[in-house]
Order: C-alpha cells, then structure tokens, then sequence
C-alpha cells in the first residue's frame, strides 16, 4: 500500500499556516508614524501661486547645467505613458520641443501626453524625472494627482536641484511646484 501524500503535506502546511499567522504586524510605533507624517508632501510648502520669473526650457537646462545645479525648468508631465508616480511625489517632465499627440490636427490619441508620435530618442534626451525630497534626500510620499491636481499632459514649471548619475541618467530633486493654468 503506496501512502497518502496528502498525509505529509497537511503538517507541513499547518506548520507553514501556523508561522504566517504568528508573524502579523505589530503595533505601530508612534516614532515611525511621526517619521512618516514627516515624509508626506505638504502641498503649501511646494506649490507656487506665480510661474518663476527665471524658468527655462529642461532642454536648455539640460544642455548647460551640470551635476548638483540648481535649476528652473519649465515643460509638460509627460514622456512616457504613466507620468505621475502613484505613492511618491514625483513625476515625469519632458521638454515642449517635444512633438505630443495632441498637436496634430486628426488628434485620435486617448494618451497623448506619451509623446508616442514622436522618435524614441528624442524623447529620452528631453525628459527627466522630478522628485520632491525631505531632507535627508528621501522622496516624500503622497499622490500628486490628488493632492496638488498634476495631471499628465499639464504645462508646469520646477525648480530643484539636478542630479546625473554616472549611467546619465537625470533627475531634479525639486522644492518648488508651479503648475499652470488649464488649456482650453
């Protein structure tokens, strides 16, 4: 008589079941709660009521800032198909010189924010990530959709400070937000 796999499974499982259930979360700790109250985005400490008077396009920032520059860029969310990262306040900026779906006349793209009528490359080179930090450099957590109203495809202006990592690639660690008014 051949015996029941079934019958070795089932300790194993119960042990495995009985593991998982004694690991729950413990309380939370209220030091860890304030730390990350702490790292939530503030809207009224980011958002700016005016566009800086000193923005300039991210291509031109982009071709004569160097590491660690402070910087004021203007451009669109977008560059890419989800623009806005959900959880953290940070987003994808791309330059204007971009060619967006919407500029066309037969506009028929439900995401032209995406730029996907546009060469691959270019947009690569015109577009940076943009984070807003606290200050020891973390990103801060929070939804710009619903918090502050960013959404894909809006004309913003940032300003941060540029950081290129040895592989290039690029981000702005941002302090300040202007986002403008809606097109019509």
């Amino acid at each position: 008589m051949k015996p029941n796999p079934i019958i070795k499974i089932v300790p194993v499982a119960l042990l495995i079941a009985g593991v998982l259930t004694g690991c729950g979360k413990a309380d939370p700790d209220p030091a860890t709660s304030v730390a990350a109250a702490d790292r939530a985005i503030q809207p009224s400490t980011i958002l700016l009521a005016e566009r800086p008077a000193e923005t300039v396009s991210l291509a031109s920032a982009l071709e004569t800032a160097a590491n660690g520059s402070v910087v004021v860029v203007e451009g669109r969310v977008g560059g890419t198909l989800n623009p806005i990262t959900e959880g953290f306040a940070a987003f994808v900026l791309a330059d204007e010189a971009i060619w967006f779906c919407d500029e066309a006349e037969d506009d028929h793209c439900a995401t032209p924010w995406d730029a996907c009528c546009e060469n691959p490359d270019k947009v690569k080179a015109l577009r940076v990530f943009v984070q807003f930090t606290d200050e020891s450099g973390a990103p801060l957590q929070g939804d710009l959709l619903d918090q502050v109203g960013l959404a894909p495809n809006q004309t913003v202006a940032v300003a941060g400070e540029l950081a290129i990592d040895a592989q290039g690639n690029r981000r702005i660690d941002a302090s300040q937000l202007w986002i403008a008014p809606a097109r019509l």
